[in-house]
């Protein structure tokens, strides 16, 4: 009894000093020349593309979108076809993206994924040539 007592006291201390589990991903930021427009993330599979959410951009040029996800992938945020960004997404990450909306991909920038800062790294030494 004493023994189940410990284990018991040792799980709940354990458990106390995890750090508390997000509920889905986050993603939000400011848009230059953005206001009143649709911001969209979409799935970017082997074979298709598919669109997950949007929202409305605010008079100010914020946006936030979130949801749920089962595991890493390749997702686009887009305001229109010929203007997105590709980013990584892990079910529990909180994103900052930020940016120009007449040239996204010209102008943003990404915080708070190790992945996604990977990618916008990538893709800012592939635009330079």
């Amino acid at each position: 009894m004493k023994i189940n007592f410990s284990y018991s006291l040792i799980f709940l201390m354990l458990l106390s000093c995890s750090s508390p589990s997000r509920d889905g991903y986050e993603i939000k930021g400011s848009l230059q020349n953005g206001a009143g427009r649709l911001i969209y993330i979409d799935e970017l599979t082997t074979t298709s593309i598919i669109p997950i959410d949007s929202v409305l951009v605010d008079e100010d040029g914020n946006y936030f979108l979130s949801g749920k996800i089962a595991g890493p992938g390749f997702y686009r945020i887009r305001l229109d076809q010929n203007n997105f960004v590709n980013i990584i997404l892990n079910p529990d990450d909180q994103i900052e993206l930020n940016g120009d909306a007449s040239y996204l991909f010209g102008n943003y920038e990404v915080k708070g994924s190790r992945d996604a800062i990977l990618l916008y790294e990538m893709n800012e030494y592939y635009r330079k040539f």
